[in-house]
């Protein structure tokens, strides 16, 4: 009897160990899928251009598989200008003609109207939300969602966010290969430097494409491989 009672209590508990150890592995998987799939799963900043004069741009980029419609998305961009906590100007991408639309892993460019040739033969659009200086804001949206942010809404950093080529006056910075996502906080204090890459003033050698390890890297080719009497050629 009492042996029958301790193979119970071994059976019971081995039943509870088993339960838990099932329900620790799920949540942990849950929560783990959870923070990845914020990753890659919508819009964010690519690019800024601060150059001379007029020469200003702001590059979205599409991280998914997938082609996104701006347009059909209730997509906006907006300016906040010195520090306040109000857009000034809005670009709001249902109002433009045509198709609206980014591809899979692809780039969209707004420009200033008054920018030079080269940044214009790159842009898909040419926007007054684009009249920033190095201390005004910018903010995407989806609806009333933000997506990313450059600077900080509602503060004035003096001249720009930042110091030296990584800074918002004066000079382009590039988003990170490695960030997957924006910044959806508006409020939050913003250094330049942590997931941007910094250039000097006027440089656009990038504008209108990214590189981002939100797309699959393209197979290694194989090649070289002797069948018989046959080599194999390179093939994806």
């Amino acid at each position: 009897m009492k042996r029958f009672y301790l193979l119970s209590c071994a059976l019971a508990l081995f039943v509870v160990l088993t339960i838990s150890y099932s329900f620790y592995f799920e949540v942990t998987n849950f929560t783990a899928f959870s923070v990845l799939a914020e990753n890659c799963e919508d819009l964010f900043i690519s690019e800024y251009v601060e150059g001379s004069s007029n020469n200003k741009a702001i590059e979205l980029y599409n991280p998914t598989d997938k082609a996104i419609d701006l347009k059909a998305g209730g997509y906006l961009l907006e300016l906040y200008s010195n520090g306040s906590a109000t857009a000034g100007t809005t670009l709001n991408f249902s109002t433009l003609s045509g198709t609206v639309e980014i591809p899979a892993y692809g780039t969209y460019v707004i420009a200033n109207n008054s920018a030079n040739d080269a940044i214009k033969a790159i842009a898909n659009a040419l926007s007054g939300v684009t009249n920033f200086n190095g201390d005004d804001a910018i903010v995407l949206k989806k609806g009333t969602q933000v997506l990313d942010v450059i600077g900080q809404v509602g503060f004035d950093p003096g001249t720009e966010w930042g110091s030296g080529l990584t800074s918002t006056q004066n000079n382009t910075i590039r988003r990170k290969a490695s960030i997957k996502r924006g910044d959806s906080n508006p409020s939050d204090a913003f250094d330049p430097s942590v997931e941007w890459d910094g250039y000097a003033e006027d440089n656009i050698e990038d504008l209108g494409k990214h590189t981002s390890e939100c797309k699959p890297s393209d197979p290694t080719p194989i090649c070289g491989i002797t069948l018989g009497t046959a080599t194999q050629a390179c093939q994806a």
